[in-house]
């Protein structure tokens, strides 16, 4: 074994062991600065606060859209700064992946000021009667999927009943996908 493959391994193994530290949550105000990404992103799920860190620099980008996207709770602030980067971003890149629109629309729900009425409402009714409130409680990922889904239930006249399953906040990355899959095959077959 040559020396190289001695400092090689040492240096994964020294990253290796950043990674663990950062995905405990250690240490986390110092290492969002890490040069290692994964570092940095398990940071930010343990510090959302943090984002602010990241903004500035719009190689964070996907680190924070990875981490931000799966989240229900967010400040309007952070979803501001967000957003703001992406917009950024998107300026300099065309990158259709990055979920801006629901990042955007989690923001209309977040600013919306409900009346006494809407208040009353459950989430269906909301939905139905396309008051933002709505996805207050839902993640970016699974508003864009429910906003990418929307005219083609609507075209295939499947009925509003068909987007109820997506306003489920508990649901994973994972459901939403499948749902999404069902609900464009029953599409198709209409």
């Amino acid at each position: 074994m040559n020396i190289f493959q001695l400092d090689r391994k040492k240096t994964i193994d020294d990253i290796i062991e950043i990674r663990k530290q950062a995905k405990r949550g250690e240490n986390v105000d110092e290492l969002i600065h890490h040069p290692d990404s994964m570092v940095r992103e398990f940071a930010l799920k343990h510090k959302p606060a943090l984002v602010k860190e990241l903004v500035p620099d719009l190689d964070n980008v996907k680190i924070v859209e990875e981490v931000f996207q799966q989240m229900n709770k967010i400040e309007p602030n952070q979803l501001k700064q967000i957003i703001n980067m992406f917009t950024e971003y998107l300026k300099q890149h065309n990158d259709e992946r990055l979920n801006l629109q629901g990042m955007q629309y989690k923001l209309r729900a977040l600013e919306y000021e409900p009346t006494i009425m809407e208040k009353s409402m459950d989430i269906n009714q909301l939905f139905d009667l396309d008051i933002p409130i709505w996805a207050a409680e839902l993640t970016p990922f699974a508003i864009k999927h429910i906003l990418m889904m929307k005219p083609t239930v609507d075209k295939a006249n499947l009925g509003a009943e068909y987007m109820y399953p997506y306003l489920n906040p508990d649901l994973n990355d994972g459901n939403i996908m499948s749902y999404t899959i069902y609900l464009t095959k029953k599409a198709l077959a209409k």
